[in-house]
């Protein structure tokens, strides 16, 4: 099943996709929610990210590609976090922060959550999984301000700012996530394309490992990692990330109005 979240007569709703036609939705997806017999076409659709996280989770450095010695790899998944203000949809654009000159973008597999989890046991991970969404890791690199320092590849400045975490078109709940396809292009042109099944750290080990230390609510979401192929975008530039049996998303690069 595809779930959406988009604009309806100035308030947010859930919906089903069915094909070209959106089925609304009443209620939560999360929780207590029933079919209703309105449609609308997708293509009428103002798409809002497909679920408002209380928190969004990243895993760095997942797949196997970038560790070729075996000795580097990590024994444990590398976590970061992002903001809910760092939550966009699918076809919103991206607002740089005023000190942000460049970005790099990161096409992701990213977990939803559908229950409440703490310390969940691996094997029981799948059964707290809603679904799947396609995620851009939005990471600064460039910045206005003189002597800034450092924050590491995980600071709060490098992946927590407003707009870092374009998201959606939808929550797909029947895809393999072992195979799925990822691909990014700037400007058209493509930088990134790879498969899940060379991820590091898969969604139950990681949504296992992550329990541990954070609750997790439904509907909060914890991003898989990148492929190599990413490269600084700027202000002018059109970004889109793609997850195979979910969607595109596709974003332009804007600086933000003072």
């Amino acid at each position: 099943m595809r779930y959406i979240r988009y604009q309806r007569r100035g308030r947010a709703t859930y919906g089903l996709l069915e094909g070209d036609t959106v089925r609304r939705i009443q209620g939560d997806i999360f929780a207590k929610h029933s079919l209703t017999d309105e449609t609308v076409g997708f293509d009428r659709c103002r798409l809002l990210a497909p679920c408002q996280p209380s928190k969004v989770i990243g895993v760095g450095r997942n797949f196997k590609h970038l560790f070729p010695r075996p000795g580097d790899v990590p024994k444990y998944p590398l976590l970061f976090l992002k903001l809910p203000t760092s939550v966009i949809g699918a076809h919103d654009s991206i607002l740089y922060p005023s000190p942000v000159t460049g970005s790099i973008f990161e096409a992701e597999l990213a977990v939803v959550i559908g229950r409440r989890a703490v310390d969940v046991p691996e094997q029981d991970a799948p059964g707290y999984i809603f679904g799947y969404t396609c995620l851009n890791d939005v990471s600064s690199r460039e910045y206005r301000l003189e002597g800034l320092p450092d924050a590491g590849p995980g600071g709060a400045i490098v992946k927590a700012c407003d707009h870092f975490a374009p998201m959606g078109p939808c929550i797909a709940t029947d895809i393999d996530p072992a195979h799925v396809q990822l691909r990014s292009w700037l400007n058209g042109e493509l930088k990134q394309d790879a498969n899940t099944s060379d991820l590091l750290f898969g969604p139950a080990q990681v949504v296992s490992f992550v329990s541990r230390f954070f609750t997790l609510l439904p509907g909060d979401v914890i991003t898989l990692g990148t492929p190599t192929g990413f490269v600084i975008m700027r202000a002018g530039d059109t970004i889109e990330c793609e997850a195979s049996g979910i969607g595109r998303l596709k974003n332009v690069v804007k600086a933000r109005p003072r």
